[in-house]
């Protein structure tokens, strides 16, 4: 039971990260569009989305599956 909870404590932590970083991000694209930040400032905040998103899920990791 213990393992259980713990499983579902380390998805609920996973799962308010992702939804942190992709809010981050739609705020950013919306201040990118307002010329509030440029492009690199969009660019971080897209790179810290990627490393939330589990493996697979990005085009550099399905292309090194390829190989």
């Amino acid at each position: 039971m213990v393992k259980q909870n713990k499983n579902n404590q380390i998805k609920d932590e996973w799962v308010i990260r992702l939804i942190d970083a992709s809010t981050d991000v739609v705020n950013g694209y919306e201040k990118y569009l307002l010329d509030e930040i440029d492009y690199t400032d969009l660019a971080h905040l897209m790179l810290e989305l990627k490393e939330v998103l589990p493996k697979g899920c990005t085009e550099d990791e399905s292309e090194n599956e390829k190989d």
